[in-house]
């Protein structure tokens, strides 16, 4: 698999830099899902926001990666997926969840969407120097 930039640590990172990473991405966050036990409708909502979050990256930087790695605390297991970019950061972190903000000329509810799809979305972004998004589904 070309796309996949390295594997360390039970970790698979994949470079965003082409459409078709965004496909390649959506297959891995299938089969990572699926080897973990989450059922359909779990893993068709990690698919969506892992599309959503990856498109974001070519939309906003141009480039970027995604990191897929199984998580646990204590008896809890489940799927952390990190988004990582060097674009040009977000000022207002709290604005981007809002329904219909886009700065794309796009609807606007990608990444507001991928925080109710996941359990948990966190986001760091500074300007000028990129943004990461880390979002976790648990089992």
């Amino acid at each position: 698999m070309a796309e996949i930039k390295k594997i360390k640590n039970r970790e698979i990172i994949l470079k965003i830099e082409e459409e078709y990473h965004v496909g390649v991405a959506r297959r891995a966050a299938a089969e990572h899902a699926r080897l973990m036990g989450f059922e359909e409708v779990r893993t068709t909502l990690i698919i969506t926001a892992v599309s959503e979050l990856a498109r974001n990256i070519l939309a906003h930087a141009g480039k970027g990666t995604v990191t897929f790695r199984g998580i646990s605390t204590g008896e809890k297991r489940g799927l952390e997926i990190i988004f990582a970019d060097r674009g040009p950061g977000l000022e207002d972190t709290a604005r981007v969840f809002r329904d219909g903000y886009s700065t794309k000329d796009s609807l606007g509810i990608g990444l507001s969407g991928a925080k109710r799809m996941m359990d948990e979305l966190e986001i760091e972004s500074e300007p000028g120097k990129g943004t990461t998004i880390r979002v976790r589904k648990w089992l």
